[in-house]
């Protein structure tokens, strides 16, 4: 009986199916061509690392798994018998300007002196993914939490949330607008309204006259 089925035999379907069996599920991968006839087989298919900034939870996820193919496709070349062809090698990532170029050197010397100094320093860089990284970097023998710094900072940069709050005042305006123009529209209508009523418009109101003049034999 399977327990789960995967369409498409590319890498990823590939990858999920042997993850899943290895967890001991009875899986079914299922392919209409051959392995790998898709995208995982294009002349310019690649898997492609995570760019560290700005951080992001879909940047911790490819950082994880970055992390864990080592392992991953040692297991692969373990149980098939058939080198994959993995391997560590580096790559390059070309720095748009000098800010971004001294934020990462930075980056790179703080990793660097806790790598060195593992029972100096806590394993952990405050400011490098905090609101999209600061220009501040700081490194700690005590847990930030106990220095006073705030360990629930989003990750995104602040100016996203900005952006998001820019693009709904247009919206907004009108909507206040419309809602002014509307109430003194009302409020005008009722003013003339009860002018007209009371005498103070542009009609005119009917006054009683009461005659209280009496006549000769004394009746009103």
């Amino acid at each position: 009986m399977v327990d789960v089925a995967v369409m498409g035999a590319g890498v990823m379907g590939l990858c999920c199916g042997f993850a899943l069996a290895r967890r001991g599920a009875e899986v079914l991968v299922v392919e209409v061509a051959r392995p790998g006839a898709g995208a995982s087989g294009g002349l310019v298919g690649a898997l492609v690392p995570h760019a560290p900034l700005p951080w992001s939870e879909v940047k911790e996820a490819q950082l994880e798994a970055l992390i864990y193919a080592e392992s991953f496709w040692a297991d692969v070349r373990a149980v098939s018998g058939v080198d994959p062809g993995y391997a560590r090698v580096g790559r390059l990532e070309p720095l748009s300007d000098e800010t971004t170029r001294a934020r990462a050197e930075l980056l790179a010397e703080a990793a660097a002196r806790i790598k060195a100094n593992p029972e100096r320093y806590i394993d952990y860089i405050y400011g490098k993914d905090e609101v999209g990284g600061t220009s501040v970097l700081y490194l700690s023998d005590v847990p930030f939490e106990d220095l006073g710094f705030r360990m629930d900072l989003p990750k995104e940069p602040l100016p996203k949330y900005t952006g998001q709050v820019m693009s709904n005042l247009p919206a907004l305006v009108v909507g206040l607008a419309v809602a002014l123009g509307t109430t003194t529209i009302a409020t005008r209508r009722s003013a003339n309204g009860n002018g007209n009523k009371n005498g103070n418009g542009h009609g005119q109101a009917s006054v009683p006259v009461t005659n209280t003049e009496k006549n000769e034999g004394g009746q009103s």
